[in-house]
């Protein structure tokens, strides 16, 4: 039976590429978990999210990450996530200033008309790849949560890295990117913990990927083993694009 590909993610390093302690372009994140609430699906809510007027203090970005093959911690509570990407820290403060002090209106339906959720954490996010310029309004997202293990940051973002690159080898381009969580969320220890995320810029790119792997592929080449990480069982969401800022 052949290793999913997440889980082979657990025994790689990287030897080469980003030099030591050296960290790429990176976003903050402000993530919440939510619930839909009784008599409203998912396509309703994405469909009144697209439709909303973000206005000129929006995020970079706005998606939500519908739960397919998850935790059951994460799915015995909730149905999906709702991520807001900023470019730092200032202008994630500035950004949602401006927006609580704009009036808004509060005729027709509202998001909490039909979804409930949870407590907001803050993630830095750094690229390992960029991937694609702009991916498409449905895709997938690939993640899990690994332990560093005395390993740093940059040791996390070359397994993501040479991982995407041996795929674009192949004609495919996934984003590829560390997420580190900063504010909220449980407790943990610092500096101990990642995020591996992939976003190929379509779902069939996903399932190619997958079967790839399935089929045999070495998406490790380049990769050395004297260095481990400990992950989880990865994560397969569905991504709805709902909104990206001037089109970037």
């Amino acid at each position: 039976m052949k290793s999913n590909f997440f889980l082979v993610l657990t025994f790689l390093f990287l030897l080469g590429g980003i030099t030591q302690g050296q960290i790429p372009d990176r976003q903050v994140i402000r993530v919440m978990p939510c619930s839909l609430n009784p008599g409203y699906s998912m396509d309703e809510v994405v469909t009144l999210a697209r439709a909303y007027d973000f206005g000129q203090h929006a995020p970079d970005a706005v998606y939500f990450r519908e739960a397919l093959y998850v935790g059951t911690g994460f799915a015995e509570n909730y149905d999906f996530t709702v991520a807001f990407f900023y470019p730092s820290y200032s202008e994630l403060i500035r950004r949602r200033g401006a927006q609580r002090a704009t009036p808004t209106s509060s005729s027709g339906l509202l998001a909490r008309d039909m979804m409930t959720c949870g407590t907001p954490r803050l993630l830095n996010s750094h690229t390992a790849n960029q991937g694609a310029d702009l991916l498409e309004p449905l895709t997938v997202m690939m993640n899990q949560r690994c332990e560093l293990n005395g390993k740093t940051l940059a040791d996390a973002i070359r397994i993501g890295a040479t991982v995407a690159n041996n795929f674009a080898a192949e004609g495919l381009n996934p984003h590829a990117a560390v997420d580190v969580r900063t504010y909220g969320g449980n407790t943990i220890n610092t500096n101990e913990q990642v995020f591996l995320r992939f976003v190929p810029p379509t779902a069939a790119e996903a399932g190619k990927m997958n079967d790839l792997i399935l089929d045999g592929f070495n998406f490790t080449q380049g990769i050395g083993s004297d260095s481990r990480l400990s992950c989880t069982l990865p994560n397969f969401w569905l991504s709805h694009r709902i909104f990206v800022r001037d089109s970037q």
